[in-house]
């Protein structure tokens, strides 16, 4: 069974926190962090989740470079998807890679910090 691992690397500016707080969000940029296989056949899917958490929280593969996954990322097991919930697994029938222009990727804020840092005292002065 193929598995993808997407974190969710969205910060949603006018909140002034990351969305993922909260869980998976429709909208949430989300990052393609790893690809990979299950060989395990015989175990259901929540066994299948629970162990690639384990595996990205304890023993990451040395190629992956991500953070432990967390509340508001998402494992896709061949074809559906599910969300880290605070506490366990919801599947996500309706799952999509379309961004809410509203928030920006955590990659893209970190490289323009001190642009978004000065948008945002400008419109807190605003307020």
């Amino acid at each position: 069974m193929r598995y993808e691992i997407y974190t969710n690397e969205t910060i949603d500016m006018s909140r002034e926190y990351i969305p993922s707080c909260e869980g998976y969000l429709p909208g949430s940029h989300m990052k393609l962090a790893y690809k990979g296989e299950v060989t395990d056949s015989t175990s259901t899917v929540d066994s299948i989740l629970n162990k690639l958490f384990e595996k990205f929280n304890i023993d990451h593969p040395e190629d992956y470079k991500g953070h432990s996954l967390s509340v508001g990322d998402v494992v896709v097991l061949d074809g559906s998807a599910f969300t880290v919930e605070p506490f366990g697994w919801k599947e996500l029938p309706d799952f999509s890679l379309v961004t809410n222009p509203n928030w920006i990727s955590s990659d893209e804020y970190f490289k323009n910090q001190a642009v978004y840092e000065k948008k945002r005292r400008e419109n807190t002065l605003k307020g």
